[in-house]
């Protein structure tokens, strides 16, 4: 990226490696500053999606168009340009050069199929399609795919690069328009599951995974479906999570609309009973505010929002966040059939919320971004 040293910002997104945001001076020409995070860290792209900032290496294996080049079992057929994998098949591509690192794998297709990165290492199974980020391993890492059901999986690409996601510069497209670079001070997604919601309460609804396409661009956001007829109370899911008393947090969920049109953020931090906010995930309006609570609603494109609600705890100790389906503003009834789609939930100590920190088993902290530059001291 570049920018000027004046008041106006150029950014070309393509122009910089990880660790390092290059400017251009008219004074003094091309120049750079050091990016420091030393963790991953999301941002919105120029496509309007939340993804990482992440410099990509090239392609460490053949493309699933071409069999030939990969090595297989038996229960392997090609149909087209894609694989079949019966029960029982497996493919793999040896890759003796890379011995540490991050790998980020696109597999297109259907099916579950389960993937590791070394024959010592355990497979972990996943629904395509999928984008994973394995570590290689060591001495020499495999990418190597197994059938993971009782039917045929079919691959109909598959892309490996190696990834650098750490002090990787962020350029942001939040809100559309000029691109600007995001930098923002330690915070930590204190939600073991921030996606996988199978892991939370669902009480007086139905959760299906995998059924639209979330704001990260792939088919991963899940569906909650209120309970039917329910006339007297409304259904959801929650997350019972540590807090601390004085300390502020924010809560924050991506919502958007299916049947229904509102939705209740809750919190048990602030009151003997849940605080709740109600949100309009149709038209991206925040109605009624619950005592001691902010809260903002930021539209996210194709009809996802996130919603958050800030406050002070009161509490120490172990307490509800709830995601209640709601019928009305302020409204304690859901007896509409049907549901809402969600996605990214975070909780993190802050008065207002950051960018997106996904998790999947356990906290995850994302760093503070630090810029700097030798020969600025005048200035």
């Amino acid at each position: 990226m570049s920018f000027y040293e004046e008041s106006s910002i150029v950014i070309t997104p393509n122009a910089y490696k990880a660790g390092t945001l290059y400017a251009i001076n008219p004074a003094s020409g091309l120049a750079d500053m050091d990016v420091t995070r030393a963790t991953a860290a999301t941002r919105v792209d120029e496509s309007g999606l939340v993804n990482y900032a992440e410099v990509l290496g090239g392609e460490l294996a053949p493309p699933a168009s071409d069999i030939t080049q990969w090595n297989q079992s038996t229960s392997v057929t090609q149909s087209g340009t894609s694989f079949i994998i019966s029960t029982g098949g497996f493919i793999f591509e040896n890759i003796p050069l890379i011995t540490s690192g991050t790998g980020k794998w696109v597999i297109e297709g259907s099916g579950d199929i389960k993937y590791r990165t070394n024959t010592a290492d355990a497979y972990v199974t996943v629904t395509l399609p999928a984008t994973v980020y394995p570590a290689f391993g060591t001495p020499n890492s495999r990418i190597q795919l197994s059938n993971n059901s009782g039917s045929d999986v079919t691959i109909d690409n598959i892309s490996v690069k190696e990834v650098i996601r750490d002090n990787v510069p962020r350029i942001d497209y939040t809100g559309g328009g000029c691109p600007h670079i995001l930098a923002e001070p330690q915070r930590t997604n204190l939600f073991d599951y921030s996606e996988d919601f199978s892991n939370w309460n669902i009480f007086r609804s139905s959760l299906t995974p995998n059924q639209a396409i979330s704001p990260d661009g792939t088919l991963n956001a899940d569906l909650v479906e209120q309970d039917y007829p329910n006339t007297s109370v409304h259904g959801g899911l929650n997350n019972p999570t540590g807090v601390t008393t004085g300390v502020e947090y924010t809560y924050s969920f991506f919502v958007k609309k299916k049947e229904y049109s509102w939705i209740e953020l809750a919190e048990a931090a602030t009151s003997a009973s849940n605080v709740s906010t109600w949100f309009d995930v149709e038209n991206g309006v925040v109605g009624n505010i619950g005592s001691g609570s902010t809260a903002q609603i930021e539209d996210f494109g194709n009809g996802w929002y996130r919603c958050s609600i800030s406050f002070t705890s009161v509490y120490t100790g172990s307490r509800n966040f709830v995601l209640y389906l709601s019928k009305a503003n302020g409204s304690s009834t859901a007896d509409i059939v049907g549901g809402i789609y969600i996605y990214g939930a975070q909780l993190e100590e802050g008065s207002y919320a950051t960018s997106y920190i996904p998790t999947s088993g356990t906290a995850v902290t994302r760093n503070q971004d630090q810029f700097s530059r030798d020969g600025i001291s005048s200035l």
